[in-house]
Order: C-alpha cells, then sequence, then structure tokens
C-alpha cells in the first residue's frame, strides 16, 4: 500500500481528498482519520485505513 501511494500520490489524494504528503505512512494517517478507523484513544489505524485503500484499488474505485 505504501508503494502505491508513492507512485500514485495524486490519485489516492484527490480519492481520498486528503492533503499532499511526502510521507505515505501520513497520508494513511489522514486516510485513516477521515473514515473514521481509529484505534483506542483516538489513534488513527493505519492497518484498516491500508487495507480500505488496497480494497478500492483493486475494485477498480481509484484510477490511474
Amino acid at each position: 500500500c505504501m508503494d502505491m501511494i508513492e507512485e500514485f500520490p495524486s490519485q489516492i489524494e484527490k480519492y481520498y481528498k486528503v492533503k499532499h504528503s511526502d510521507d505515505p505512512e501520513e497520508v494513511l494517517e489522514h486516510i485513516a482519520l477521515k473514515l473514521n478507523r481509529l484505534k483506542k484513544g483516538g489513534l488513527p489505524d493505519t492497518n484498516a485505513a491500508a487495507r480500505i485503500v488496497l480494497k478500492d484499488w483493486q475494485e477498480g474505485r481509484i484510477r490511474k
């Protein structure tokens, strides 16, 4: 998922409406917050966000 965020940053950022960052982990954190995927304590669940990004990519929701 991190490679995908690095390879296609504008598509990922446009689809999830998150701001640009050179750090893919930070992008995943923004996506997790946007999708309300949080762990205990309100921390972003980046694993859940990564699974969602991969699923959306596989289902063709995110275009190249």
